[in-house]
């Protein structure tokens, strides 16, 4: 799979939902992430906030048809991330935050410490944010 290929895919395919959804002032770069290999979209809006729905439930769901529709475009599997405002890096830092105060709480309390549930995609982000160095 060629990454130029897929980014260019990913622009002019989210571009056209984007128009279909109503966004009509939607500007979208996509670009390729080599750490995790997808494309990374981002979406500059002035209705970012409706693009991004009810705790990125629109966002969530947009990359899961865009992945889908890139992928049968271009005949093999292709991850897409959409993004507007940096919600996502927002998430897992808030996610990671969320860990980080957990373990200091095992450690002071000795009780079990759960986060809430995630959707995979996040789950796997969250996991590439984590310090590579263990402290005792």
């Amino acid at each position: 799979m060629d990454p130029a290929k897929a980014c260019a895919a990913t622009e002019e395919i989210l571009k056209e939902l984007l128009g279909l959804m109503l966004f009509v002032d939607a500007n979208v770069a996509a670009r390729w992430d080599p750490e995790q290999e997808r494309v990374k979209t981002n979406v500059r809006t002035d209705e970012a906030e409706r693009l991004i729905g009810q705790d990125g439930m629109v966002l969530e769901a947009l990359q899961f048809l865009m992945t889908l529709m890139v992928s049968r475009r271009l005949g093999s599997p292709v991850a897409v991330q959409v993004d507007t405002n940096d919600y996502w890096q927002k998430k897992e830092n808030e996610i990671l935050s969320q860990a980080l105060k957990g373990i200091e709480n095992v450690r002071n309390t000795g009780k079990p410490f759960r986060l809430q549930p995630m959707e995979a995609p996040m789950r796997r982000s969250s996991t590439r944010a984590w310090p590579t160095t263990r402290t005792s």
